[in-house]
This record gives structure tokens, C-alpha cells and sequence, in this order.
């Protein structure tokens, strides 16, 4: 019985450490996106204040 609830518990342990590094992939991506959009605004922002 202990022996089942340790094996369970490993189980769950390496589950949740996936969803960490995963969460932490995902952090990084939204970083990424947000720094690309942050610099495609400011080209328009750019161009729109030129009088085009």
C-alpha cells in the first residue's frame, strides 16, 4: 500500500514538474511575442507620425 502511494506520489511529483518547465516555456514565448509586438508598435506609431 505505502509502496503504491510513493509511486504515486513520484507520478504526480514528475507531472508537476513538467507543468513547471512547461509554464516557464510559455513565459518565455509571451516575452518574446510581447517584445515583437512592443517593437512592431512603435515602427507604426513611427510611420504614422511621419504624415503618411
Amino acid at each position: 500500500m505505502i509502496q503504491q502511494q510513493d509511486q504515486t506520489i513520484n507520478s504526480i511529483a514528475g507531472t508537476l514538474t513538467t507543468i513547471a518547465q512547461q509554464a516557464g516555456l510559455m513565459g518565455s514565448e509571451i516575452r518574446e511575442h510581447n517584445e515583437c509586438a512592443t517593437f512592431l508598435l512603435s515602427r507604426l506609431v513611427g510611420l504614422s507620425s511621419v504624415g503618411c
